[in-house]
């Protein structure tokens, strides 16, 4: 026993994991969703700042990184409350990224290229990180199904006759004991 905890008299209930449900499968990393979408945040106002586009394509990639600034900011929200949401609009807004390195590619290609490769690497780490939150959802899924009644326990609710004013007394002859609200002499 370790030095913080202390014995408590009284119920306890006690399991093996045999009798619960299995362990769930690992989601992303709230540190990890967090960093790829923190530094796609980052590279996209760095991508805006030093553009040299010409006016139609800056309205463009503005449009895009407006979209994929939110997006980043929206999924390092939801890394840090530990939501799954994370890795897909951590996809989304990387997605955006790629489209802006591809505008970017017309005027300046090797710029273009690096910036579509780095939002590429983050869509595809965004793509694991969300398989593994669909992991985690599908075992979520299953245990909720697992806790629900069966369907027999909702067709006999269904079927059921309503409750007697009255409650009943064995033949005795006496008159009821209790009587419902509804029943006053």
């Amino acid at each position: 026993m370790r030095a913080d905890q202390q014995w408590h008299a009284g119920e306890v209930l006690a399991w093996t994991e045999a009798d619960g449900p299995r362990r769930p499968p690992a989601g992303p990393g709230r540190i990890s969703s967090a960093l790829i979408a923190g530094g796609m945040g980052v590279a996209i106002t760095a991508v805006v700042l030093t553009d040299s586009l010409c006016e139609v394509h800056a309205m463009w990639v503005d449009g895009l990184a407006t979209l994929a600034l939110f997006g980043s900011i929206a999924a390092v929200t939801c890394a840090v409350r530990g939501s799954t949401a994370s890795m897909v609009l951590t996809a989304i807004s990387a997605g955006a990224g790629v489209a802006i390195g591809a505008i970017d590619a017309i005027h300046s290609p090797v710029r273009g290229a690096v910036v579509a490769t780095f939002f590429g690497i983050a869509f595809v780490a965004a793509i694991f990180g969300f398989r593994r939150s669909l992991r985690l959802l599908r075992w979520d899924h299953e245990l909720r199904g697992q806790l629900e009644p069966a369907p027999a326990a909702h067709a006999a609710g269904a079927g059921a006759v309503a409750a007697p004013d009255t409650v009943s007394v064995p033949e005795t002859g006496a008159e009821p004991a209790i009587a419902l609200d509804n029943q006053r002499a």
